[in-house]
């Protein structure tokens, strides 16, 4: 265990943040972020929708429709985005080289002195900031704001604007509320916590300013994590072509697991327990009970707080590798996609963590596989650079056509279709007009409810609540054991809503960022 340890501070490994280092835990633990989930344009129709741009007036951001019309919508999704965030690997358009990995806490830095640190750019480390991007710089970032942060909002007609807080109040949502909101944003108000990679990131891309700084907190660094990543991507792919879905899906879940999965509930432990009447009663006078959940007849669930708790996790790997998937993310779309289409024929509809999805004004008479292809500003950059995050068309040999397919730092076609309605985040349907096949069929997504116990819900459910507003309830089923026999519980829950705060949903479907 010695001569382990010695081995791994020789080589900057990661440590758990020890007792000693509880600001720097307790900071991460607060302002740690998961992927963006959120909707920019919520209708997309073949032959009659607009593509949308945002610009901002001076004082907010507007929307402003051009002459060109959708013609296809679709996807991208990225290779294992959380596995490449941490692996290290270089990347042509990666102008840091390699994202480093945090290894452990060599120092804490308060106040503005920690600015030296942020410029120098030797070192890692996690800053708490304020900032924001120069005004001057905003209609660059008004489609897409590269500032993906929780913020607090109230869900109030002066935040959400007259459309959504109304169309709320029809279908009996609850509104004047306090919320929190992953959401895209040009400014931070509040101190929020940023990796270096994505710190650095903003200040290179759109000169985003510093306002003031609480600490800065440096940490050694390492990537010693990239053969860990790329042997077991090389697995995955074998047994991919092997069809032996077992392994292939253990080395999926391996890669997407290791950077830390249950860093966002850790310290949220609660032990649940299955009490009496009386003995819930009990529970209901302790300080640390949190919630009961009648189950039955004198069967109660009781949620009670843990005194205490274990960080036997990195928090720090955790909070480094979701930044770092923003960087990338944003990479891919301001570096490579702005850099060679024509931003006049293309909007961003919806992105999900890994995931994003565009309307297109390109060629009508082509189906959505067509991509960017025809909307092109720079087709010379575009075929260059495309296959540095696309599959590379021209290898014949299968496994190196699927090494290739699923490289790290990459991205590949997930799906699309001639129209796609986004009504929130993880709520949209993609079809096509002329279903030839099954491939074209539409394709549904939908909160909370099984789309399997639920086929009645369509494309067209989407579209009516875009238009008429509404929502579409939908049922779930489930079987119980209770006593010696089985029984079937339905749960009615909202299966479709327009509802929407993450944004200021307009009447054209375009949402707009809060600031």
């Amino acid at each position: 265990m010695i001569q382990l340890r010695r081995y791994s501070i020789y080589n900057n490994l990661t440590f758990t943040i020890d007792k000693s280092h509880k600001y720097v835990h307790d900071t991460l633990r607060k302002h740690i972020t998961g992927g963006l989930s959120n909707v920019l344009h919520r209708v997309n129709i073949k032959g009659e929708t607009k593509i949308n741009k945002f610009f901002y007036d001076g004082k907010k951001f507007q929307n402003r429709d051009t002459n060109n019309i959708v013609t296809h919508c679709f996807g991208y999704d990225a290779n294992s985005l959380y596995p490449s965030s941490y692996s290290s690997e270089p990347h042509k358009f990666n102008p840091y080289g390699k994202f480093l990995m945090p290894g452990s806490c060599t120092d804490i830095i308060q106040g503005t002195q920690g600015l030296d640190i942020i410029n120098d750019r030797s070192k890692i480390f996690f800053a708490v900031v304020k900032g924001s991007i120069p005004e001057h710089r905003l209609n660059e970032v008004a489609d897409f704001p590269p500032i993906i942060r929780n913020v607090q909002i109230k869900t109030n007609k002066s935040t959400l604007g007259n459309f959504m807080y109304d169309y709320m109040t029809s279908i009996k949502s609850k509104t004047d509320q306090e919320e929190y909101k992953l959401t895209n944003l040009s400014k931070i108000t509040e101190f929020s916590c940023f990796y270096c990679y994505y710190l650095w990131f903003l200040i290179d891309h759109f000169d985003f300013q510093i306002t003031d700084i609480e600490s800065v907190m440096i940490f050694t660094g390492h990537d010693q994590f990239n053969g860990f990543a790329k042997t077991l991507m090389s697995e995955r792919v074998e047994a991919m072509l092997n069809k032996n879905k077992g392994v292939e899906m253990m080395r999926k879940i391996s890669l997407n697991g290791s950077y830390g999965y249950n860093i966002f509930n850790e310290s949220h432990y609660n032990k649940i327990k299955l009490c009496t009447a009386n003995q819930t009663l009990t529970n209901h006078q302790m300080e640390n009970f949190r919630s009961e959940r009648k189950l039955a007849d004198d069967l109660y669930q009781v949620n009670i707080e843990s005194d205490s708790y274990k960080c036997e996790t990195p928090l720090h790997v955790g909070f480094a590798t979701l930044d770092v998937a923003k960087v990338w993310y944003l990479t891919f779309i301001y570096d490579f996609i702005y850099k060679c289409v024509d931003t006049e024929k293309i909007h961003f509809i919806e992105g999900d963590t890994d995931s994003m999805y565009w309307a297109v004004s390109g060629n009508p008479d082509k189906p959505y596989t067509q991509g960017f292809e025809h909307c092109l500003k720079d087709p010379e950059f575009y075929y260059k650079y495309k296959n540095y995050f696309l599959p590379d068309e021209s290898i014949e040999d299968i496994k190196e056509r699927k090494l290739n397919e699923k490289k790290l730092l990459g991205y590949c076609l997930e799906k699309g279709g001639d129209n796609m309605v986004a009504l929130c985040p993880k709520c949209y349907t993609v079809w096509n007009n002329v279903v030839t096949c099954k491939k074209d069929e539409a394709q549904l997504k939908a909160k909370g409810v099984s789309l399997k116990q639920n086929k009645n819900i369509t494309q067209q459910d989407y579209l009516n609540i875009v238009n008429n507003g509404g929502s579409v309830t939908g049922i779930n089923t489930t079987l119980q054991c209770k006593g010696s026999g089985y029984y079937k519980l339905q749960t009615f829950k909202t299966a479709l809503s327009g509802v929407h705060t993450k944004m200021r949903v307009q009447p054209n479907g375009a949402c707009l960022p809060f600031y």
